[in-house]
């Protein structure tokens, strides 16, 4: 199977994958996702866990709480680099 990407009008792209290379994509996909719901799943829980033990404080900041767990590789990136420069 070929996959033609378009870089521009001119530019193509084509991605030649056998079955057997293609069973390694879908396979390391598949584990990648995992790997990021599961980690997006215990990050949830331990952010629940510490608003329970804090005390409500906020819709909003609840809710960014929340958001951040679900996007956690912006997340972490940004506490990286925070941590950095402080």
């Amino acid at each position: 199977m070929v996959y033609t990407f378009r870089l521009s009008n001119e530019q193509k792209f084509n991605l030649k994958l056998t079955p057997h290379e293609r069973g390694h994509a879908v396979f390391l996909l598949g584990f990648l996702t995992a790997a990021y719901f599961l980690v997006a799943l215990f990050a949830l829980g331990m952010t629940y866990d510490e608003q329970q033990q804090t005390g409500n404080r906020g819709l909003m900041l609840k809710s960014l709480s929340f958001l951040a767990c679900l996007f956690w590789p912006i997340a972490f990136v940004t506490a990286i680099l925070t941590s950095r420069t402080a």
